[in-house]
């Protein structure tokens, strides 16, 4: 993938292979485009140049929603995080399960408490 903003080229043909199940850290100086990448892959950005391939087909293009049905998930080193929200809204922010007509609370934290215990971190939903 090529991405350019304007006149300046931020990434030149990055290739990048991801495989279910890894976990990815980017490492690099300030304006390397570990921030741009990570925007390309989660569906933030569109690429100016190039494709993308999930399980060996194309995608012509990424969107927050598409990458998180894809299994992708990006966790930036800013916090960006509701401070009026509990953990557990903050965790489903833009992805609430929902019922028939309201908010399915109780599936929401019964989800939150398992993933936290498959981890082993304890804290106060």
């Amino acid at each position: 993938m090529t991405k350019r903003f304007g006149g300046v080229v931020a990434l030149d043909r990055v290739d990048f292979t991801l495989f279910s199940g890894e976990v990815h850290t980017l490492l690099g100086e300030n304006g390397a485009g570990k921030s741009t990448l990570i925007n390309l892959i989660a569906g933030t950005y569109s690429w100016t140049e190039g494709s993308c391939r999930n399980d060996g087909e194309t995608v012509p293009a990424l969107t927050p929603q598409k990458s998180r049905d894809a299994g992708v998930a990006a966790v930036f080193h800013e916090f960006s995080l509701v401070p009026d929200l509990t953990v557990e809204e903050n965790l489903f922010l833009a992805r609430e399960l929902k019922g028939r007509l309201f908010l399915n609370r109780r599936a929401m934290r019964a989800r939150a408490e398992e993933r936290f215990h498959d981890i082993g971190f304890h804290v106060d939903l």
